[in-house]
């Protein structure tokens, strides 16, 4: 940025978290007049007094190609099932592939009637979460990486994800209803900040992590 500043060249920036991290707020500091800087979620007045809001940015591949009905043939689905889609990001989350797998082993019954999709971001979690399925009797498609989220948002009924930017805005484009488990050692707690939008309009859910809570009271702050 400043190597363009210095050349006189045409900055913009795009933020796509609810709480700017550093390197963000250091940027749009120097973007000087000739920018522009714009930001995917709503931002706190501190951080962004002249950053122009945008809808959040979702790539082509993530937004679905059709209707569920659609999306889930396409996937080898049966149409008419509901799914749970399951994903901790492109890398997954062990702490989501292991609540989502113990669950359906102790609670098979609460999976009754729906098929599943789950990203696990590892060989190790996607052999634990196929068997995890088979033994609870629910249909499921297991990869440790999906190259065709937009068929899987679009086939979805419900979603359990981490809270990035990208998880968020993906879900907001899809319509997709969501259970939002952010990741719990970030100090800011930006992820739960970002999906707060879709939380207060009543399109998700974000319960408090527990392990959150427990280093905030082991620290003698309140837990959130």
């Amino acid at each position: 940025v400043q190597a363009a500043n210095v050349e006189k060249a045409t900055i913009t920036m795009v933020n796509l978290d609810a709480v700017p991290g550093k390197a963000n707020r250091l940027i749009a500091w120097r973007v000087g007049h000739r920018g522009h800087v714009f930001t995917g979620f709503p931002v706190a007045a501190e951080y962004a007094k002249a950053w122009t809001a945008v809808p959040p940015i979702v790539r082509e591949a993530a937004k679905p190609p059709g209707d569920q009905r659609a999306c889930r043939a396409r996937l080898g689905l049966d149409p008419a099932r509901p799914v749970l889609m399951i994903t901790g990001g492109s890398q997954g989350a062990g702490s989501i592939n292991d609540l989502l797998t113990t669950l359906a082993r102790r609670h098979a019954a609460a999976f009754s009637g729906w098929q599943i999709l789950h990203q696990t971001g590892s060989q190790q979690h996607a052999a634990s979460a196929i068997e995890a399925y088979k033994q609870a009797g629910v249909p499921a498609l297991v990869v440790e990486f999906c190259r065709e989220m937009g068929l899987w948002w679009g086939a979805a009924e419900l979603a359990a994800s981490r809270a990035g930017a990208g998880n968020v805005a993906e879900a907001w484009a899809a319509g997709v209803p969501t259970v939002f488990m952010p990741y719990p050692y970030h100090r800011d707690n930006h992820q739960a900040r970002t999906a707060a939008l879709l939380v207060d309009a009543g399109a998700a859910v974000c319960p408090p992590d527990r392990v959150r809570v427990a280093a905030n009271m082991n620290a003698g702050g309140p837990g959130d």
